[in-house]
C-alpha cells in the first residue's frame, strides 16, 4: 500500500506569477492594437 495516496503533491501545484507585458506600435497599426485588446477581453 502507497502511503502517500491521499495527499497532494506539491510538485504538480501551479506556481502563479504575475507579469506585465507593454507594447507599443506605430500610429497606422493603432487601431489593430485596439481591435486585438477588444478580442481579448470579449474572448476572456
Amino acid at each position: 500500500m502507497n502511503p502517500h495516496l491521499g495527499m497532494q503533491s506539491k510538485q504538480n501545484d501551479p506556481n502563479w506569477k504575475r507579469i506585465l507585458v507593454r507594447s507599443e506600435v506605430r500610429a497606422a497599426l493603432h487601431p489593430l492594437q485596439e481591435l486585438a485588446q477588444n478580442l481579448w477581453w470579449s474572448w476572456n
